[in-house]
Order: structure tokens, then sequence, then C-alpha cells
């Protein structure tokens, strides 16, 4: 909107005033050639007598009258420096007290040819250029210069937009839905391409339709971005999350028709580009993943993934694909469009066969027969996807068509339980008690063998991958790993007597100990908890357990252990005490870090081992200094019992302005047989958050189990296994929703 107080010069009111309907009232047809149009009136009304020998041009989105609300507004001064001087003073001082982001360059027409030379972005603008007013034999005198240069460079000029068009795709391999609309992969730059051939060389062989395709998909995006523009209230190109709503709103959408007429605008762009510049399109199949002769995967059909790639040349090999290709992801972690994000989780699957640093991911390679299945299971893990329901099942419903189309009838059995188990691991990492003999049980239920469990670990290392630059951090792919062990070791127990199955875990802790740990202390130690303790906790934590019960309990009571890592592991043993979450979390959040896993266990003599996963905020490691310290800071606090809410409140108003605004907090209680019950938390993430879901189950007499901290994109999505779930849950959901808000 026009800046309340400025003084605004009376010939730019007509532009301003009608910018400031749009942003109310919403779009309107043909606004963007009319914004376009009244500026130009306003800036010629502003140069007014325009003296001989000089010449004033629109370049730019400008120039071809085509604007986004808050375009800039570039300019061409044509003529001797010295006299354009005193238009340039009447015509760019009005413009930048109307708060306008105005880009000019000043030259003879000589200068400006000179200028030119071979940047492809001085060509693209002045390609651009019309005359607003002055000399018209000036700006022709330009103009003749200017083509003559292009005839002369046509054939580097070509090499160059297709340099740059590769330039960009390299950047961004995969669509990201946040793209720049100006600058990011099938953007106004890339339609720019489009526009720069017909414009210097003719577009023969180029379908551009009746009324010009790029035009139409030119203005489109003109749309989108005057959307982001107008909800904003500044000129923001890329399309992130925060916005979404509202420009969907402002444009009489929803959002997710919003974000795939985005995407298939994109796609458009592209499209044009790849007819016009077969190095561009042809490039795609040299990408590493991009191209395989499925022979090798399928030794009895012989097929190709053709192009996998924007301009739809898989559809033979997956019906779905027309579908899939353009689909927005709902979600801000996921970065890309749901069809870039298979491409990108395709290429990770080859990745992963090519080689890895993982030792597990290596030995689950290792013990799998035909490995490379891996790559279907990425090309068709996320089928289901923009149908009704839950997509994972949606999509293993689409398995026995699509495998008969590919020839895979033999893997039918196989990839349906990838694809429909295909989220398993992860949630089990992030979101369920794996100390719960009934999740366990569930689980290995739904897996049902070990080659089924080997690829999903693969798919998830893949499909993590793929999904965004904070999805598989350190400590994710940890938690990710602990899981598929720990259902490794759940489905081989499967096949042992009860009493062989405690003897087993004895000897892997022993084993684990190096000769620290005998059998008989093992046994002591864990005959002192349940089943869910010893199902719940891998050898390498239970041995912890018993090196530390060697200590006495330290002053108050407590003895904390901190080991250096990503992530950290805090070990809490203590007397069993209340509120022994509340003081963990508090210091957690003082120092900067978060708990991202945490394990709580009672021994039969009253002694606690509360185990803690910790990652510094950006998900990095911490170091053996910052270990003594918050080991020490922890120590103290929990024997001291200090109130930490007044700090808590002073750090969570210092980083108040780093929080992710717009989504509204999601809570949902399920309540187990026992009495005890699973809740889940879904909101934005923030500093001091754990510590105030902590205190809300505090002042229900609510004891944590096991807690779960997953945080992606921005988002915290948190699960606690609770003792204990009030009966009705209506003022804990509440009290919930207040602390996460």
């Amino acid at each position: 909107m026009t800046e309340p107080g400025a003084t605004v010069a009376a010939p730019l009111l007509p532009f301003l005033e009608y910018r400031d309907v749009l942003v109310a009232q919403g779009w309107e047809d043909g606004c963007e050639t009319r914004l376009a149009d009244l500026l130009s009136g306003g800036i010629v009304e502003l140069a007014h007598e325009v003296p001989p020998g000089i010449a004033l041009a629109a370049i730019g989105g400008f120039g071809r009258r085509v604007m986004a609300i808050r375009s800039d507004v570039d300019l061409l001064f044509l003529g001797p420096p010295t006299d354009a001087g005193p238009l340039e003073a009447r015509v760019l001082r009005p413009l930048w007290d109307a708060h306008l982001k105005v880009g000019h360059v000043s030259h003879t027409p000589r200068d400006a040819r000179i200028f030119a030379g071979t940047r492809l972005d001085a060509i693209s603008t002045f390609l651009t250029a019309r005359l607003l007013t002055g000399d018209g034999e000036v700006f022709a005198d330009f103009q003749t210069r200017f083509y003559r240069l292009l005839e002369k460079e046509h054939a580097q000029i070509v090499q160059m937009m297709g340099n740059e068009e590769l330039e960009r795709r390299a950047r961004e391999p995969y669509r990201r839905i946040a793209g720049n609309l100006k600058t990011d992969r099938g953007g106004i730059r890339t339609l720019d391409m489009v526009d720069w051939r017909r414009r210097l060389f003719g577009a023969a062989g180029v379908d551009v339709e009746p009324e010009r395709r790029d035009e139409r998909l030119r203005r489109d995006l003109t749309r989108f971005r005057s959307a982001l523009h107008a909800v904003a209230g500044r000129p923001v190109d890329a399309y992130e999350f925060d916005l979404r709503e509202r420009a969907a709103d402002w444009l009489d959408l929803d959002p997710p028709a919003l974000g795939r007429s985005i995407l298939e605008a994109r796609t458009g762009a592209e499209w044009l580009v790849d007819a016009l510049w077969p190095q561009v399109g042809g490039k795609t199949d040299q990408q590493p993943g991009r191209t395989v002769d499925l022979e090798t995967l399928h030794p009895d059909r012989r097929r190709r993934f053709h192009r996998i790639d924007a301009a739809g040349g898989i559809a033979p090999a997956m019906p779905d694909w027309e579908r899939l290709r353009d689909l927005p992801h709902a979600v801000p972690f996921h970065e890309y469009a749901v069809g870039d994000h298979i491409l990108a989780a395709v290429d990770q699957a080859f990745g992963l066969l090519a080689g890895t640093e993982d030792p597990m991911v290596r030995e689950a390679l290792d013990d799998l027969d035909r490995p490379e299945r891996l790559v279907w299971a990425a090309w068709l893990h996320d089928v289901g996807k923009g149908l009704e329901g839950d997509h994972s099942r949606v999509g293993a419903g689409r398995l026995p068509e699509l495998c008969r189309s590919l020839g895979l009838t033999a893997d039918e059995e196989l990839l349906t339980a990838i694809v429909e188990n295909h989220l398993l691991l992860a949630d089990l990492a992030t979101r369920h008690d794996l100390d719960d003999p009934r999740v366990l049980t569930w689980a290995a239920d739904r897996i049902g063998d070990l080659t089924t469990l080997r690829f999903l670990f693969l798919l998830t290392v893949a499909d993590s991958r793929a999904t965004g630059t904070d999805t598989w951090s350190p400590w994710r792919a940890e938690l990710v790993r602990r899981a598929y062990r720990r259902m490794e070791r759940e489905l081989n127990r499967r096949m042992m007597p009860e009493e062989a199955k405690v003897a087993v875990l004895v000897d892997r802790v022993v084993a684990a100990s190096e000769g620290s740990v005998d059998r008989s202390e093992a046994m002591v130690h864990l005959a002192g908890f349940g089943e869910v303790y010893r199902m719940g906790h891998a050898p390498e934590e239970i041995l912890d357990h018993i090196r530390l019960s060697r200590e006495p309990l330290g002053v108050g009571g407590v003895t904390v252990h901190v080991s250096a890592g990503i992530p950290a592991r805090v070990i809490v043993m203590a007397t069993d005490r209340p509120r022994l979450l509340l003081a963990v979390a508090g210091v957690i959040t003082l120092s900067r870090l978060s708990i991202v896993d945490a394990r709580f266990a009672t021994r039969s003599d009253g002694r606690v081992f509360d185990t803690f996963d910790v990652v510094k905020v950006d998900g990095g490691g911490i170091d053996g200094g910052d270990a003594r310290n918050l080991s020490e800071r922890l120590a103290h606090t929990i024997r001291r019992g200090f109130d930490l809410a007044t700090e808590v409140a002073a750090k969570r108003h210092d980083y108040r302005a780093t929080e992710r605004a717009g989504i509204e907090p999601v809570i949902r209680a399920r309540r187990l047989p026992d009495g005890g019950g699973i809740v889940e938390i879904e909101c934005a993430d923030r500093v001091g958050l754990l510590f105030d879901v902590a205190e809300a189950f505090n002042a229900f007499g609510m004891p944590v189990v096991r807690a779960r901290i997953d945080t992606r994109g921005g988002v915290a999505y948190d699960s606690f296994h609770v003792d204990r779930l009030p009966t009705p849950t209506d003022a804990l959901i509440e009290r919930l929703r207040a602390a996460a808000s």
C-alpha cells in the first residue's frame, strides 16, 4: 500500500491508488497491463518536455507491459549523460519518494550497444525496451545498433541462453515448492528465453498456440507473484509456506489449487525451453540416476525410464505420472513437488546402490538379494499421493496394476508391502514408543520379515534425504537406525523361546562390555525391570545403565552423566522424584539444546534411569566441554529444585522473532487399555516448547514414560507416552494447546 504520510507526485497517484485497490480487493484480469500503462502515463507526465537527443524507455517487465503489484520499475535513459541528468532527476526522485524500487541505466545509443556486448543480462533487458517519451530517432538508433550486435553474435548468444538454463537446473535439480517465481526453475527467467528466441530469431518449430503459450504463462506467473506481493506487503517472489493460504485467498483459490497451478506453469515454461534448446532438455538423461536400462532391474522385461524430468517423458512407464508431477506437498518440511521428490528419491536410491560410507546401509544392501529393487520402491513409494485416503495404503492398492504394467509381477508382494509401510520406520523412530511391547508386536506384524525391513530402512534413507534439508539430520538418522535395529532384534527374537530371549540380551550386553560386565551382574540389573525395559533399550544403553549404577548416588541423590556426540547421551540416575522431566527440559532450553528422544525407567529398588538424547538447536553435536558443563548444571538444578520458569520465559522472549508463524497447534490424545495414553502435539517449534508442555503434564499429574521429539521445517511433531491419561481429556488438550501456541 502507499506509505502513510508520504508526499507523492500527482502524476503517480492513479498508478498507486489502483495498486492499493488491487491489494485490498484481489486480482482482476488485465491488471498486469493496466499497472504498466498507468505507470507509463505517470512517468511521461513527470518527464514533461524532453529535449531533443534524449529518449526514455521502459525495460524489463515494465517494458513488456506485464507488471506484478510490486515489480521493479526499470528505466533506460538514452542520450549524453550531461544532457539526460535533469530528466533523470525529474523522473527518478518522485519514484523514489513513492517508495518504488527503481532500476535505471543511462547510455548513449553507441554506449548501450557496447555495454550489452555479450552480457546476457543486458541483452535480455534491452530486448524489452519500449519508448515512453523523448526523441524517437535516438531510440531507433539504439535499437538498430543493438539488433546488429545480436545478428553478429547470434551463435554465441544462443549458446549463452542454453547455458544459463542449464546452470539454473543444475542449481535446482528438483523444483522447490517455495521456489522463486522470478529466478528459479520454470520461473520468469526461464520464460524470458522463449521471448528472447522469438524476438531475435523466430520460434519456428515451437508449439506456442495462436495466443502464444509463453505470454499466457508469463501472465499466470505474474498473477501468482502479485498475490505474494499483496499479502506480504513487499516484493516477495518466493512461494513461502507462511504466505500460501493468504495468497490463495487473495486469488480466490484454495492453497492446493494455487500450488498446483504454480507448478504447472513452471512445467509449461520448461517444456517450451526444452523444445527450443534440445541440449537443455536432453541433458537430464545424463544426470546420475535419471536414465536406467531396466533390464538390470528386471531381467525378463526390457524397458527404459526414458527422460525422468519435467517434460513428462516418463508417462509410459507410470500412468500416474501426469497426476503426480505437479502435485504440491501440503507440509512445510517437504521442499519439493511430489513428482520432483520422487525423482530425488530415485536418485538417492541409485546413490545408495553405487556405494555409501554408512556401514549400516552397506550391511543392509549386502544382506539383500537383488538390492536394485530399491529403485522401483523409490519410484513407486508415493504413487498414492493426490488421491483420497492415506497415501501409503492407497498407493499399495495401485501396485497390482502398476506391477503388471512395469513387468514386476514377481515382486508385487514385496513392493506392495514396502509402499504400504514406507513411513513406518520414520514414525517408529519419531512418534511411537518402542519400549511398549504392543508397539513392537504391531510393527513387526506389519513388516513381516527381515527382507522387507531392510528395504524399508534403505527406502527411509533415500526418501528422507529427498524430502528436505532438515529431514535427514544426524540425530534423525540415528533415531531411524535405532528403530531399524530394534525391529531387527524383534523379528529375530520372535523365533526364540522366552528364556532364550533374556539369555541372548544378557549375552549382547556382556559382549558390548568387552569383558567389563559379567553375566551375573547383567542378570541382576535386568531382573529389576520388566519386559518393557528389556525390549525398549538397546544392549549398549543397558550397559551404560549398569556402569552408572556402580557409582554411588551423588549429592542430593542425583548422578548425571553426559556423553558427547551427535546426539549427545544424557543419563540421569536418581532416586525417584516428581518434576524431573521439567527440570531437564528447563536446563536444555536455557542451554540452547533440543531433546530428540527420552526414555524413562525405574528399577525395583526405586532408582530412576532416565535417558535423553540431545542435540544443538541446529542439529549439531556436543563436544566434551559442553558435555561437562551440561552435566554440572543438570545435577545442580535437579538437586536444588530451582524454578526455571522465569528464565525460560526470558529466553523465549529473546528468540521470539525466529519462530514460525501461521501454524495452529494440533493436539491428539489416545487412551491405552492400561489407563495410560499417547499424546501427540504438532505445532510451530520454538524455544521453551518442551518445558511448557512438561509443565502441563505436571499440572495434571501425568508421568511421562517415553518422549519422541521431532522437528522438521520449523514444525514440531512430538509424541509422549504417559502413564495416566485424565478422563475426560478436554481440559488437558486445552492446556496443551495453550502451551504449544
